[in-house]
């Protein structure tokens, strides 16, 4: 059955291909031949032949300089995925059965429209379901007695979730998002689970020189919810001779003033630990580290766990950030919040180094061996097509 992919993408040359994670879907849809329209945020010259550009170019950028200021910062976000929506919805017609919204919480006049047509609607739930994250934050703000998100950030959670209700189905990135819409009353029959990609041969284990420093690598777009806190005070509690913990990434645009002195304040208290900021080079330093510690307390499936895991990493991380990882044989997954776990797990790699070779050997193996994302979800798209009779 035709297929219409909405996607809050930039699609075209490589330079701007700003959400690439969509593609392998693109490539296994047009491939069967199954791919009748894409929309698109921007197209900037797409070799898809049918594909529509959602948003003006102009405006798109209007709203991108609004969104880079702290007073602006939720509303021009806001306003462009409304105007995207509203414009996708009058580009839907009859020519195709099924339509996927890529996010999930974007699309509210769009999914109405699909299901007025007689289409049948599946998102693509890229985060947890909006009401479990905003849960995280208030959960957040009474453990560290502090506002975590802009006032006017807190009030898209319900507004997201609302977004979710004309939808049919969901692909979820990752166990643990299955069960954040499962908890919010989605049915879960409804609900399948395909695993997201990266570029395995871009991120490799590189022959790595023997250091004598251990290091420790988190990378994110820093906000609480990230749980950098946890893993700071587990490294406040370790004691150990030539490590150095090295924090790659900016504050996420709506993370609070609150948080943000909170983490200068307590980085600056160390001489082991590198802040460096924004890279072009990620890839440099995952080849050049012992170990990655991801202590998200809510992710989709996090790009960074699974590209250090392809770099040959052993990896620390949540349940909630897990994506593919068997516990003890391609990385170590501990409870939220709890650095006292971290501490031990990084300790424990710090002293049987072989292990965490042996880890990440096994971490890279998981990735390679890995269902491709396009695979997956087109075979959830043959299942919905059974189930629908079409």
């Amino acid at each position: 059955m035709p297929v219409t992919l909405i996607t809050f993408a930039d699609l075209g040359t490589k330079g701007n291909l700003k959400t690439p994670g969509i593609m392998p879907l693109i490539n296994k849809f047009r491939n069967k031949k199954k791919l009748q329209k894409i929309i698109c945020r921007l197209d900037r010259d797409f070799d898809f032949p049918n594909t529509v550009q959602g948003v003006n170019t102009f405006l798109h950028y209007l709203f991108g300089a609004l969104g880079k200021t702290d007073l602006f910062s939720y509303y021009p976000r806001k306003l462009e995925e409304g105007l995207f929506d509203y414009k996708s919805s009058m580009y839907l017609d009859n020519d195709s059965e099924i339509v996927f919204f890529h996010p999930s919480t974007t699309f509210p006049k769009s999914a109405k429209q699909a299901k007025k047509l007689g289409s049948v609607s599946v998102g693509i739930a890229t985060n947890a379901h909006p009401i479990t994250n905003g849960i995280f934050e208030l959960e957040e703000e009474k453990v560290l007695n502090k506002k975590i998100r802009s006032s006017s950030a807190q009030n898209r959670r319900e507004e997201l979730s609302k977004n979710i209700d004309s939808l049919d189905y969901i692909v979820a990135f990752s166990d643990f998002v299955k069960r954040s819409y499962e908890n919010n009353k989605f049915p879960a029959e409804k609900i399948f689970v395909a695993n997201s990609d990266i570029d395995i041969d871009y991120f490799n284990p590189e022959v790595k020189k023997e250091h004598d420093v251990f290091r420790v690598l988190f990378i994110a777009h820093i906000g609480a919810l990230k749980g950098l806190h946890y893993l700071i005070e587990a490294w406040r509690n370790l004691d150990l001779k030539n490590s150095e913990l090295t924090i790659l990434g900016g504050f996420h645009s709506n993370t609070s003033s609150d948080i943000k002195k909170k983490y200068r304040q307590e980085i600056s208290l160390f001489d082991n630990v590198e802040w460096v900021g924004f890279s072009d080079d990620v890839k440099y330093y995952y080849n050049r580290s012992s170990l990655f510690v991801l202590p998200s307390l809510t992710e989709g499936n996090p790009k960074v766990v699974m590209e250090a895991m392809a770099s040959g990493l052993p990896v620390i991380t949540t349940e909630n950030a897990r994506s593919i990882i068997e516990y003890g044989k391609s990385g170590f997954v501990v409870p939220v919040r709890d650095s006292k776990a971290i501490k031990e797990r990084i300790e424990y790699l710090y002293h049987n180094k072989d292990e965490g070779r042996r880890i990440g050997r096994q971490a890279r193996a998981a990735m390679v061996e890995k269902r491709p994302f396009g695979e997956a979800v087109y075979e959830i798209y043959e299942e919905i097509c059974r189930r629908e009779g079409l």
